[in-house]
């Protein structure tokens, strides 16, 4: 089953996105008066029938629903350094898309080493992740935060916690009652001191993986592994 995306498709009458009206018609061949599946992203997934591929976009009348979910039982977000080689962050969003992550945050820090993300092609690794895992709910990829900016914003009910090689505490995930939770996870080079002295200031705790020390892509995909498999046993 093939799913596109459409993030109107709660309406009766919608329209697929230009890629998706292209990948629709000339990859797939499919034509006027052919039933597809659609997700909104939100927890919806339709099928709609083709009214019209006039000039290549393509124009659907919702024909009936198959799925209506509710949102995932738990809110992870994920801020996260993003790294020198753009590919190994890009299989990290793929793969916490996999896992349910709500929302990554891509997090520049003083040790970070490549500042410019292109967004609109995370977007789009996040959206085909989410068809390919046939998920109804699209992960959100922000616009990058300064440390400090994202430090001073307000995160009430959710629990706070900071990845970093520090061992003085033994905080894990899977311990964690919250339904809604925020994990930092900083660059090749780890956080500097000052980086973790301002977070742990703002409540963080210190989230422990293990003693292996981990690279930055496999930290974040660790962390959305944990909530995951914590809430999939509930």
């Amino acid at each position: 089953m093939y799913v596109f995306y459409a993030p109107e498709a709660e309406l009766d009458f919608f329209t697929l996105p230009q890629d998706e009206s292209v990948h629709c018609l000339r990859i797939l061949r499919f034509k006027k008066g052919d039933t597809i599946v659609v997700t909104n992203g939100k927890g919806l997934l339709l099928e709609a029938q083709i009214e019209s591929d006039l000039g290549g976009e393509v124009q659907l009348k919702k024909a009936r629903v198959l799925q209506q979910n509710e949102k995932p039982k738990y809110n992870l977000h994920i801020a996260i350094s993003p790294l020198k080689n753009a590919s190994r962050f890009e299989w990290f969003v793929e793969k916490a898309v996999e896992l349910r992550v709500t929302q990554i945050i891509p997090l520049i820090c003083k040790r970070t080493e490549r500042a410019k993300v292109r967004i609109d092609r995370l977007q789009r690794i996040a959206m085909e992740a989410m068809k390919q895992s046939v998920s109804t709910f699209l992960t959100e990829v922000s616009q990058p935060e300064e440390l400090n900016h994202f430090l001073s914003a307000d995160r009430n009910g959710f629990s706070k916690y900071i990845a970093a090689c520090s061992q003085s505490e033994v905080n894990y995930l899977d311990g964690e009652d919250s339904k809604s939770v925020v994990v930092m996870i900083g660059p090749e080079g780890d956080f500097t001191d000052e980086e973790l002295k301002m977070a742990v200031e703002k409540g963080y705790k210190i989230l422990s993986m293990g003693t292996s020390r981990l690279r930055t892509e496999t930290a974040g995909v660790f962390a959305a592994a944990s909530m995951y498999y914590k809430h999939i046993r509930e």
